[in-house]
């Protein structure tokens, strides 16, 4: 999904499913839609807070982002629409590389059977929430061990965090 912030006061997002997706069998544009988006999720030890050795007042805790957003759903069908959506969809992930493909770079007839196996999906956005928990609660000694012990532990995740939590510690 892909959200046009420009479109509507909240935003609107678009994104695309395939034909056979049961989703496509709705009664048009009858339907409320909830989105998840999830992000950096990661489990937090107590051992790392240097307030524990001194009073042991802690306990494993569990960090995350997620927001939800919820909206009318539109199916689309327009091949125009369709052709629009890919092309940026394919900017936005293809923009930073050394050769970026393009739908153009695809034969024509190619694009237009691929176009018959999918439904663009459209959701403006009415309610937006967001729930970021990372440790704010936590003193700067804390964030800075808890910062320690996420960026030992090597996944892309845990590094996520380390880095959130990190820009974060003056809060």
């Amino acid at each position: 999904m892909m959200i046009h912030e420009d479109l509507s006061e909240k935003g609107v997002l678009r994104g695309h499913i395939a034909r056979g997706n049961p989703i496509c069998r709705l009664e048009e544009n009858s339907h409320q839609a909830l989105v998840v988006f999830q992000g950096p999720q990661t489990y937090i030890s107590p051992g790392w807070y240097p307030s524990k050795e001194e009073h042991g007042k802690a306990v494993p805790t569990w960090n995350y982002v997620v927001a939800h957003a919820r909206g009318q759903l539109k199916l689309v069908k327009d091949n125009d629409w369709l052709l629009e959506h890919l092309a940026s969809l394919s900017h936005q992930h293809e923009a930073q590389r050394e050769k970026p493909w393009t739908l153009s770079d695809a034969p024509d007839d190619f694009i237009t059977r691929q176009l018959k196996g999918i439904v663009g999906l459209e959701i403006e956005i009415e309610e937006l929430d967001a729930v970021w928990k990372a440790s704010q609660n936590k003193d700067a000694r804390d964030k800075a061990g808890i910062v320690t012990g996420l960026r030992g532990e090597g996944t892309a995740n845990a590094e996520a965090f380390a880095q959130s939590i990190q820009a974060n510690m003056s809060d």
